[in-house]
C-alpha cells in the first residue's frame, strides 16, 4: 500500500511543529523540577481575588526565566528576523534615530517579562562580601547600577516595548542590596529628569555621554556622603551641539563610519582633563585596559582617598578625572562578572570602592561571590 504523498507530508509538518513545541517546554518542565521550592513560592498562600489575578503574571515570568533553551531561542528568533526583515541581529530601530541593543535578552528585561530572582542574588551576595569589607572601619562602598538606554529613554523603543512594567529587575536588586545594609545607588530618576531636554545617552551608542556621565558621577559621590564633591551637570554643560558620531549600535548595525546625534555643549574647564595626571596601564592592548591614575606631580599635604571602580564600559572612559579632582589615587578594574582580580585590590588597599555596572548584566554575575 502506498502512502499518498500529501498524508506524509502532513505527517512531517505536525512531527515538526510538535518537536519545536516539546524541546522548550521540555525544558520548562526539568527546570522547574529542579527548584521546585521556586516554583511553590509563586503560588498563592490565600484564594484571595487579588493573589489569583497576580499569578498569572508570575507564571509568566517563571516561564521567561525558567524556559528550556531560552538564550537559544532568542538568538535564533533574532537571526532570522534580520534575514528576513533586514533589521539588525543585535541592534533595535527606535523613534527619532535612537537605536537600542538586543544583545543580553534585554528587551525582555525592560518590559518585564523576565524576573530572575536567583541571579540577581549572585549580584547581591558579591556586593554584600564587598560591604562587609570595604563598608566599616571608615571605608566607603556602593553599588551602582547604571540604567540601560532603553530605561531612559523608553518612549523611542519600538512600540511593543515600551510599557513600563510594575517590577523590574533593578529595582528588585536596589531592594535586595538595601536590605542586606549594603548602599545602593540608582541614577535612572535623576537620569531620567534630564533626558527630555538634555542628551543624557548617544542615538546610536549604548552608553551614556559625558553630560550622563557627571549625573552619575553625581549621585555617586553623594551616596559616599561627599556632597560637597559633586559637579553640578549645569556648571560643566549648556545646550547641545549636533554631531556626527560612530557609535557601537551604528557600528553593530553597520550602519557606516558616522551617525547623526548630539553631544552635550561644554562650558568652562574639562572636567574630563588628565592634565596634571599620570596614567598607568595595567593591561595594555585590552579594549578596556585597566589602569591607575596618580598625581604628577604628587600632591603636597593631604593625599585624598583611594578609590576604585569595579566597572564596565560605562565607567572606564571618564570616572578617572572626575574623582581624581579630590582622591589621591585611582584604579579601575573591569568586574568580570565577580571574578575579578582580588589580590591586586587588596594590594591597592583602597578607601572608597565602587562596584558599577549596567542594568542588563546584573543577572550575568557568577555564583560564588568569593571568586
Amino acid at each position: 500500500m502506498r502512502v499518498p504523498a500529501s498524508a506524509l507530508l502532513n505527517f512531517l509538518f505536525v512531527a515538526s511543529v510538535g518537536a519545536i513545541l516539546f524541546v522548550p517546554a521540555a525544558g520548562l518542565v526539568i527546570n522547574t523540577a529542579q527548584a521546585p521550592a521556586a516554583f511553590r513560592a509563586l503560588l498563592p498562600g490565600d484564594l484571595s481575588a487579588k493573589s489569583l489575578a497576580q499569578l498569572p503574571k508570575a507564571l509568566d515570568q517563571h516561564i521567561a526565566t525558567s524556559y528550556g533553551t531560552r538564550d537559544e531561542m532568542i538568538r535564533a528568533d533574532a537571526a532570522i528576523k534580520a534575514a528576513l526583515g533586514g533589521e539588525s541581529r543585535r541592534v533595535a530601530f527606535g523613534t527619532d534615530g535612537f537605536l537600542f541593543l538586543k544583545d543580553d535578552d534585554v528587551f525582555s528585561q525592560v518590559t518585564g517579562q523576565r524576573l530572575d530572582r536567583a541571579k540577581l542574588e549572585n549580584f547581591a551576595g558579591l556586593a554584600t562580601v564587598l560591604n562587609d569589607e570595604y563598608g566599616r572601619d571608615g571605608r566607603r562602598f556602593i553599588a551602582f547600577i547604571a540604567p540601560n538606554k532603553h530605561t531612559i529613554y523608553r518612549r523611542h523603543l519600538p512600540v511593543w516595548a515600551r510599557t513600563e512594567p510594575a517590577v523590574s529587575e533593578r529595582g528588585l536588586l536596589v531592594d535586595m542590596l538595601r536590605d542586606r545594609g549594603v548602599t545602593a545607588v540608582d541614577p535612572t530618576a535623576a537620569l531620567s529628569a534630564r533626558a527630555e531636554t538634555d542628551p543624557v545617552y548617544w542615538r546610536g551608542d549604548t552608553h551614556w555621554t559625558r553630560f550622563g556621565m557627571v549625573i552619575g558621577f553625581d549621585e555617586m559621590v553623594r551616596a559616599l556622603g561627599l556632597p560637597e564633591e559633586a559637579i553640578g551637570v549645569d556648571t560643566a554643560f549648556k545646550g547641545q551641539t549636533a554631531v556626527n558620531r560612530a557609535g557601537d549600535l551604528v557600528r553593530i548595525a553597520g550602519l557606516g563610519d558616522s551617525w547623526p546625534d548630539l553631544a552635550p555643549k561644554p562650558i568652562g574647564a574639562d572636567p574630563f582633563s588628565e592634565e596634571g595626571l599620570a596614567r598607568e596601564d595595567l593591561l595594555p592592548g585590552q579594549t578596556f585596559s585597566e589602569h591607575r591614575l596618580r598625581h604628577d606631580p604628587p600632591r603636597t599635604g593631604a593625599a585624598g582617598p583611594k578609590v576604585l571602580i569595579l566597572g564596565d564600559s560605562f565607567t572606564v572612559g571618564g570616572f578617572g578625572p572626575l574623582f581624581m579632582r579630590f582622591a589621591g589615587e585611582y584604579m579601575w578594574l573591569r568586574h568580570r562578572h565577580g571574578q575579578f582580580d582580588r589580590a591586586l585590590v587588596a594590594e591597592f588597599d583602597p578607601d572608597i570602592v565602587v562596584l558599577a555596572v549596567v542594568e542588563r548584566h546584573i543577572v550575568s554575575f557568577r555564583t560564588n561571590p568569593k571568586n
